[in-house]
């Protein structure tokens, strides 16, 4: 149907799965984090890649959070990235980090403050945005349908955090060099190459 992507044949993808599973329980192979974000995925190869970053990573596969990726988290997480919405249920499953189908503030916060934009451009966890979709005292949970809603008001309202942190003087403007870094920390998912080379280029 419209906006899904065909699945992989399932020998193919068992095929894929063993070449990268090193773990073996009980007679059943299991692919650990590392087998699923360096040597499948080929990420955080370096030698000083941040083990958290490829457990947080992992976590997306392995629903179960019990370390390993079984072939059928492995099948589930394919047949995941054919649904329309991929990049929302993606998303949501890396912040849901114990798995129970809800997102909390502490999963939250704890996957943001791992990012390289939040060391850089901090994000207000305490503001009233925040407030708004886990409640005043934080302990509200976020469902998928409303997690959807909030990861796209959340891009919006983190331009809009880091444009104030920009405009110290509340003039409601700031320098094209400011501009550029905001749309390049923020924004770069929507960003040409054409756009981003224009923006530099503006800035000086």
């Amino acid at each position: 149907s419209a906006g899904y992507l065909k699945r992989a044949k399932t020998e193919k993808l068992h095929e894929v799965f063993l070449k990268f599973a090193s773990k073996e329980v009980n007679g059943e192979k299991f692919m650990t984090a590392a087998d699923f974000v360096q040597k499948y995925l080929g990420i955080y190869c370096d030698a000083n890649f941040n083990p958290e970053s490829v457990k947080l990573l992992a976590g997306i596969v392995d629903t179960s959070k019990d370390g390993l990726i079984s072939f059928a988290e492995f099948q589930a997480f394919e047949g995941l990235l054919c649904v329309p919405d991929a990049l929302y249920k993606t998303a949501f499953q890396l912040f849901d980090t114990n798995g129970n189908g809800m997102v909390a503030f502490e999963e939250f916060a704890e996957v943001i403050r791992k990012t390289v934009i939040h060391q850089k451009i901090p994000f207000n966890l305490d503001g009233t945005f925040v407030q708004l979709y886990f409640g005043k005292e934080k302990k509200r949970l976020i469902n998928y349908a409303e997690f959807s809603q909030f990861l796209h008001d959340f891009h919006e309202e983190y331009a809009m955090e880091a444009f104030r942190r920009h405009d110290k003087l509340g003039t409601g403007f700031i320098s094209a060099l400011d501009f550029q870094d905001i749309m390049i920390s923020i924004k770069s998912h929507l960003l040409t190459k054409e756009v981003r080379e224009n923006l530099v280029a503006v800035s000086w």
